[in-house]
C-alpha cells in the first residue's frame, strides 16, 4: 500500500507530500503523527486505513525518504495511453511557449508541476512526430500529468525550475548593467548640458 519507490508516487501525491518535508517533529509522538500524515498522502488514503496497517508497512515512509528522487531525465514516456516526448531545448520554443513555461515555473511552485510537464512534453506518434491535441482534450491532458510518476516528472520539472531561476538571474543582471549604463550616459549628458 505505501509506495516503496518513487516510481509508484504520482505527481499529484508528491505535491502535498513535499510540503511536509520542511516539518521538523520535536518528539517521537510528533514524528509518528508526521509519518501517518505522509503515509496518507503517499497512499492517497484516510487516517483510519493507515492506522490499520502493520507497523512494518508504515515504516516504508521512512525508507522512501532515504531514497533520492531520480534525477535522470526520461525524454519519452507513455501516459494514459498517449506517447509524450520532453522538449528540453528552450531555444526551439516559440516566444509564447517559452513564456508559458517560465510563468508556470514561477506560479505556485510544486503545485504547478503537472502544468509545467504538459507545457514541455509534447504528444507524439510512434515515429516521433508531434501531434496536435484537440482543444476539448487539453484540460484533461493537463490533469493526466498529475498521475505521472515522480521519477519521470520531477527531473523534467526540476530542469525547467533551475533554468527559470538562472535565466531570471541573468536577466536581472543584464537589466542592472543596462540601467547603470543609461544612468551614466544621462549623468554625462546632464553634466555636459550644465557646462555649456
Amino acid at each position: 500500500m505505501i509506495p516503496s519507490s518513487w516510481d509508484s508516487v504520482t505527481v499529484e501525491s508528491y505535491v502535498p507530500f513535499q510540503k511536509t518535508l520542511s516539518e521538523n517533529p520535536q518528539s517521537e509522538s510528533e514524528a509518528y503523527d508526521l509519518r501517518i500524515k505522509r503515509a496518507c498522502l503517499l497512499a492517497n488514503v484516510d487516517v483510519d486505513e493507515v492506522l490499520n496497517l502493520p507497523h512494518k508497512e508504515l515504516m516504508k515512509v521512512d525508507d522512501l525518504l532515504k531514497k533520492p528522487i531520480p534525477t535522470k531525465i526520461i525524454k519519452r514516456f507513455r501516459l494514459k495511453g498517449h506517447l509524450y516526448q520532453a522538449h528540453l531545448d528552450p531555444r526551439k520554443y516559440t516566444a509564447g511557449e517559452y513564456m508559458a513555461v517560465m510563468n508556470a515555473c514561477k506560479d505556485k511552485g510544486a503545485e504547478n508541476i503537472h502544468r509545467i510537464l504538459f507545457l514541455v512534453c509534447r504528444p507524439i506518434n510512434k515515429v516521433g512526430s508531434i501531434i496536435t491535441i484537440p482543444p476539448d482534450e487539453v484540460e484533461q491532458r493537463i490533469n493526466d500529468f498529475k498521475e505521472l510518476p515522480v521519477s519521470i516528472g520531477y527531473p523534467i520539472a526540476l530542469f525547467f525550475w533551475n533554468l527559470s531561476k538562472k535565466l531570471t538571474d541573468a536577466t536581472l543582471d543584464y537589466s542592472t548593467e543596462i540601467l547603470k549604463k543609461v544612468k551614466s550616459e544621462m549623468e554625462a549628458a546632464y553634466s555636459d548640458a550644465m557646462d555649456g
